[in-house]
């Protein structure tokens, strides 16, 4: 009689610490010359969803992931490649739900991640006179 055991955790290898850190060096070594190459895109977005754990938040931020989604999104704001900036921008406000990790982050970065979803400093949307 042949017995299959499907009893393991999906999530401790999609979330181990060597995925993360290999996630966060393709958005590092992202190559934005060839715009077909979005597979730091794909990794940006694999870990802003895989953040919503508080222990992957703290690998991140173990590992770098404050510094490294604020220059992708200082960059992407410069150089006006807006998806990379909405995908930064996703990381770094799952980010933030780790309060050593919102403490890191500069206000600079803080005003790009608010420009990112066009919502101002003071709280309003910014508004144009057209009807």
């Amino acid at each position: 009689m042949f017995h299959l055991c499907l009893n393991f955790d999906i999530r401790s290898e999609i979330g181990s610490d060597e995925t993360i850190r290999e996630l966060l060096l393709m958005i590092h070594n992202r190559d934005v010359s060839n715009p077909n190459n979005l597979s730091h895109i794909y990794a940006g977005k694999c870990l802003a969803v895989l953040a919503s754990e508080p222990e992957v938040r703290q690998l991140l931020l173990e590992a770098g992931g404050v510094d490294v989604f604020s220059e992708w999104l200082i960059d992407a704001r410069t150089e006006h490649r807006k998806l990379d900036a909405e995908v930064a921008g996703l990381c770094l406000y799952a980010m933030s739900l780790n309060e050593s990790a919102a403490q890191r982050m500069k206000k600079g970065t803080l005003e790009s991640l608010l420009s990112v979803f066009d919502v101002s400093s003071s709280g309003n949307r910014s508004s144009s006179s057209s009807p």
